[in-house]
């Protein structure tokens, strides 16, 4: 390499997954990156403190849960399939140890706006309390949505939280708990603590997705195994509509969720088939909706919550006009986006 080449430079927002593996290619192709994390480690939400709880496990096995040039090492793992949180966590550190990224990562620097330059970008960050700024040719976002909690301006009170505040089903002892949302966060929170609660109430949209275990029911195999290879015979996605292609889809959950269960399952909770499919996977969590004494009642769209300072108690209201009072209110909405302006890489 010449003495006089100077690589192009890359600022990279977030030291997640998506940042660590941005940062170690962003080396092997000749640039220079930089790497803010607005926190005190790596590991973006894997590091606790944001909806993750310690004994969580991924929902994907360790096989694709991983990079495919770091795989886990099964001496670290306490589960033969699922790492728990604490693992992918130090998963990812031995991750900046082995591809040498610490030197290019700055930790508790929080990136507070980007802005477009003739020919690169103006990155503005925080710094041990000072503000700071540099000029780089390339920006990738890599902090994901999950950068920014979103909860409606209408729900109102002190027991009122994002998911992303939730940190172990413990808590929730002999509580009364409205979950709003049951996509991950809101299945998978609806689910740990419908065992301590007194009562779980999760209340859903008009869009709710297949929920389905992380083991494949005939063959227990993890279904990102499934997920992630195609049957040597299967049928060209490129040779049907877009509706026929919709409906194999349906379908296909439908049998990873189990005819039997499917059929039982309240109709608030049976995906529109007019829509694509989505899926998330969690166990055990129809199983809770469905067992003899429901552990998870299911209700439509929260449209009000208000707290009582007096009592402590959350009054809710739901669409179809029902009404109830319970001690707290987890959100599970989506995240906002960390930017809204293009044109950036988003990772």
């Amino acid at each position: 390499m010449p003495n006089n080449f100077n690589p192009s430079t890359v600022a990279i927002v977030g030291a997640g997954p998506s940042g660590l593996a941005a940062a170690k290619y962003a080396r092997e192709f000749g640039l220079s990156p930089v790497v803010f994390e607005k926190g005190s480690a790596v590991g973006g939400l894997w590091k606790g403190g944001t909806g993750i709880w310690s004994t969580m496990h991924s929902n994907i096995s360790h096989y694709s849960c991983c990079f495919s040039d770091w795989p886990f090492k099964r001496a670290t793992l306490s589960s033969e399939m699922f790492p728990t949180a604490p693992e992918v966590h130090h998963y990812l550190n031995t991750y900046v140890v082995e591809f040498q990224l610490g030197e290019f990562i700055k930790l508790n620097a929080e990136v507070t706006s980007i802005s477009a330059l003739s020919g690169g970008w103006q990155i503005t960050w925080t710094e041990q309390g000072s503000s700071k700024n540099k000029a780089f040719d390339f920006v990738i976002i890599c902090c994901g949505i999950f950068a920014s909690p979103f909860v409606p301006s209408e729900f109102r009170g002190e027991n009122v939280i994002h998911s992303s505040q939730f940190e172990c089903p413990g808590r929730y002892q002999n509580k009364d708990v409205l979950v709003v949302g049951n996509a991950f966060s809101g299945a998978e929170i609806s689910r740990a603590i419908s065992d301590v609660a007194s009562s779980v109430v999760n209340s859903v949209g008009t869009r709710c997705p297949y929920v389905i275990p992380r083991l494949v029911q005939h063959s227990k195999t993890p279904q990102d195994l499934h997920f992630y290879n195609r049957p040597i015979d299967a049928e060209p996605t490129q040779q049907l509509s877009e509706k026929e292609a919709w409906k194999k889809r349906h379908e296909m959950f439908q049998k990873y969720v189990g005819e039997d269960i499917y059929r039982a399952l309240p109709d608030l909770l049976k995906p529109n088939q007019s829509v694509p499919a989505q899926v998330i996977i969690c166990d055990g969590y129809y199983e809770k909706i469905l067992a003899p004494t429901p552990k998870i009642s299911i209700k439509p769209r929260t449209v009000s919550v208000v707290g009582d300072s007096q009592s402590g108690r959350v009054k809710v209201k739901f669409a179809d006009s029902t009404e109830w009072e319970c001690d707290t209110v987890i959100c599970g909405y989506h995240f906002l986006p960390f930017f809204s302006s293009a044109p950036i890489l988003y990772a």
